[in-house]
C-alpha cells in the first residue's frame, strides 16, 4: 500500500484571510478538496492522511459530508511547525504502507499522472521528488555585484509530492522536530538526520514537464 500525506496545517498567516487559503472555496469546493481529489485519482495511492490544524477538523469533517474522499484514512492534527506537522502524518500511516508521499495540501495543481511517476521512481530509487524546469534567469551576487549567471539547464524548482520508501525512514530526533526552521522540507529532514547520507547526491529528482497553465484550466473547468 501506498500513502499520501498531505499537510494542510498552515493557519494562513501570510495568505490575510479569515480562514487557512485551504478552506478558501475556488469554483464551488474548499481548495483542499482539489487536492485530494488529485491523489484520489492517482492509481498509485490507496490511502491518505491528511494533517489540519487541530481547530478545523471539525469543519473538515462537514466538508467530507459535501465531497466524500474514498481513500481517506486518517485525519490528524498538526503541530506548531511543518516538520511537526510532517512527522504526526508519518505516525498514522498504517503497517502495511511501502511507499509514503508527502504533499503540500494548498497546491491542487498536481496531475494524477505526476503522482504515479513519483511514487514509482521512489519504489524504484528509495526517494524521489517531483520537480520542474527554471524558467527565470537566477543570478549569483557577491556583495553588491551580480557575480555569475546560473545555467538554467542545471537547475530545477522542487516541488511536491516527495516520495519515500518507508524502510529509509526513521522517526526525527526531538532536536529536528523543534527546529524553529519551518522552511526545511521534509526530504531535507531526512537528510539532515542522516539517513540519506550517502544518497544525497544519488536521490533521484524525477523531472515532468509541469504546465501550470495547463492544470489551472483544469481545475476551473472542475
Amino acid at each position: 500500500m501506498n500513502t499520501a500525506i498531505i499537510v494542510a496545517a498552515g493557519s494562513g498567516k501570510r495568505f490575510k484571510s479569515d480562514k487557512p487559503k485551504q478552506f478558501v472555496e475556488i469554483h464551488g469546493k474548499p481548495l483542499i478538496v482539489h487536492t485530494l481529489e488529485r491523489f484520489q485519482s492517482a492509481v498509485s495511492i490507496q490511502a491518505i492522511i491528511l494533517v489540519l490544524p487541530e481547530e478545523r477538523i471539525d469543519e473538515f469533517a462537514k466538508i467530507t459530508g459535501r465531497f466524500p474522499v474514498e481513500k481517506l484514512f486518517a485525519v490528524v492534527a498538526g503541530g506548531s511547525t511543518r516538520a511537526e506537522s510532517v512527522q504526526k502524518g508519518f505516525g498514522a500511516i498504517s503497517p502495511t504502507t511501502e511507499v509514503v508521499a508527502v504533499h503540500d495540501g494548498a497546491r491542487p495543481l498536481v496531475s494524477p499522472s505526476e503522482i504515479d511517476a513519483t511514487v514509482e521512481k521512489a519504489m524504484d530509487m528509495g526517494a524521489a521528488c517531483l520537480v520542474a524546469s527554471v524558467v527565470d534567469t537566477i543570478k549569483t551576487v557577491r556583495g553588491d555585484e551580480i557575480a555569475n549567471t546560473l545555467d538554467r539547464e542545471k537547475l530545477r524548482r522542487a516541488l511536491t509530492p516527495q516520495a519515500f520508501r518507508v524502510e529509509v525512514l526513521e522517526p526525527l530526533p526531538t532536536s529536528v522536530i523543534s527546529s524553529k526552521s519551518s522552511a526545511i522540507r521534509s526530504h531535507l529532514l531526512k537528510v539532515t538526520h542522516g539517513i540519506l547520507r550517502s544518497h544525497i547526491w544519488t536521490i533521484w529528482f524525477w523531472l515532468m514537464r509541469f504546465s501550470d497553465h495547463k492544470n489551472c484550466q483544469q481545475l476551473s473547468n472542475a
